[in-house]
């Protein structure tokens, strides 16, 4: 069974971003698991410092990255970025440089707005993150502009991150 890996960047109470994470889950292929990490918010900042003792929370999120065959982020746009609590994870989860979990894992980059951009900005911010960090993300990203406006994803945004999902998992 192949297992998929859900970051999300917003913990807020009925975020965009928790829904279309939920809507992408019901769209895996038949075979496939969706677990989500639910403690972004309990990672500490990240700090060298903290290196040599790595956070217990930090270990349980670099297990989960290790075991999953795909990591989806789903990230809120916040100043023209990625959330604080996504950009954290993703320096957690890419050290130790080199040898780090993120190393090769097919990644593939959502995000959910109320404005008609999309969160394109934050989107293509996360994908230079990510290549930087030696991950290997899915080129082609996938943003809800007006997400206050659905209730379910347009068909054609469910077909595309569905054909995304069965490539990447192939």
């Amino acid at each position: 069974m192949k297992s998929v890996l859900f970051l999300v960047g917003s913990n807020r109470d009925g975020s965009f971003n928790q829904r279309l994470a939920d809507q992408v889950a019901e769209l895996l292929p038949e075979g496939a698991s969706a677990v989500r990490f639910d403690q972004l918010d309990q990672l500490p900042v990240f700090s060298q410092n903290l290196e040599t003792e790595v956070p217990l929370t930090v270990l349980d999120l670099r297990a989960a990255v290790s075991s999953a065959d795909l990591l989806v982020m789903v990230t809120p746009e916040h100043n023209g970025g990625p959330s604080a609590l996504l950009k954290n994870a993703l320096d957690w989860i890419s050290r130790p440089r080199g040898s780090s979990v993120l190393q090769d894992k097919p990644v593939l980059v959502l995000g959910a707005t109320p404005s008609q951009m999309g969160t394109a900005q934050a989107r293509e911010v996360l994908l230079t993150n990510l290549k930087f960090a030696m991950a290997a993300p899915i080129e082609e990203t996938f943003g809800l502009a007006n997400a206050h406006e659905h209730e379910e994803l347009p068909a054609e945004i469910a077909d595309a991150i569905r054909s995304a999902l069965a490539t990447a998992l192939a």
